[in-house]
């Protein structure tokens, strides 16, 4: 797999617009077209009368993102030698992200985990939460103020359950772009041995990552998310790698409410990838 087409939906909040750097920059790295997603969003009328003034909102709404777009294009420079397009929808964030990643067969999508909202604790928001778990794609999860990755060491934490060779294709070319180590990491809750399963498991992911800096970490931790702070900080991993067959350990790492804080502040992006 190798990164072509790259979605990143905005808001036009700085955490946005931070995660649109790291996208131009991954796109002038793979020589890759980005497309930049708006979605808003327009109150409900209550009545027929009330539609005439809602249409107007709706159209006025659309021309002020539509000229917020073009303002990022000539703020961020690194975009002037990247093919870019420019997508607006009116519906709901999760939804509308999923869609478009199909509609456009995107390799990567790039997002920032705060909203416009300005929220002053360390929350992730549902929209990116979601997305995470939904895309048909993977998906980098960038915070304020990253605004390049230099990703020396890679962590990718695994059940060491059957991974697919494909779904290890974007950490290989990560790996590659940047001269990164790739640190492959198991977290169980009890001392014991490795069972053949996850033994095989490994061997597997020695031939997948064959001719690439790599090496293994079977840590014993009753906290997976402590687990994994604590190994980030000690190896000095500046990526995140997880895959996911379904939303369990996602959830236990970003949360699926806006209401509810992070299981864990992650210090560095998490990159996403689904798998089958």
């Amino acid at each position: 797999m190798n990164i072509n087409h790259i979605l990143t939906p905005v808001d036009f909040s700085q955490c946005s617009t931070d995660a649109l750097q790291v996208a131009a920059q991954l796109a002038g790295m793979s020589n890759a077209k980005i497309t930049i997603l708006h979605v808003y969003s327009v109150p409900i009328p209550a009545s027929d009368i009330a539609f005439a003034t809602d249409a107007t909102q709706y159209r006025s709404l659309e021309t002020e993102a539509r000229y917020k777009l073009e303002e990022l294009k000539t703020q961020i420079s690194a975009l002037d030698s990247i093919e870019v397009m420019f997508e607006l929808d009116c519906s709901y964030p999760v939804r509308a992200i999923s869609s478009k990643a199909k509609q456009l067969d995107a390799d990567l999508i790039v997002m920032g985990t705060m909203g416009a909202h300005g929220l002053s604790e360390i929350f992730i928001g549902t929209n990116a939460a979601d997305t995470v778990t939904e895309a048909p794609c993977p998906v980098l999860c960038t915070s304020l103020g990253i605004t390049e990755l230099h990703p020396r060491k890679i962590a990718l934490a695994t059940d060491f359950k059957h991974i697919e060779q494909t779904s290890l294709d974007l950490v290989k070319q990560l790996a590659t772009l940047f001269n990164a180590e790739i640190e492959i990491m198991h977290i169980q809750s009890e001392t014991g041995t490795i069972d053949v399963e996850k033994s095989a498991e490994a061997l597997n992911l020695h031939h997948i990552f064959d001719g690439y800096k790599h090496s293994y970490h079977f840590l014993n931790d009753e906290n997976t998310i402590k687990g994994i702070e604590r190994f980030i900080a000690s190896k000095e991993v500046d990526l995140l790698v997880t895959i996911h067959r379904d939303r369990t350990l996602l959830e236990r790492i970003l949360g699926t409410s806006v209401t509810r804080k992070m299981a864990m502040h992650l210090p560095v992006p998490l990159l996403a990838i689904p798998t089958s």
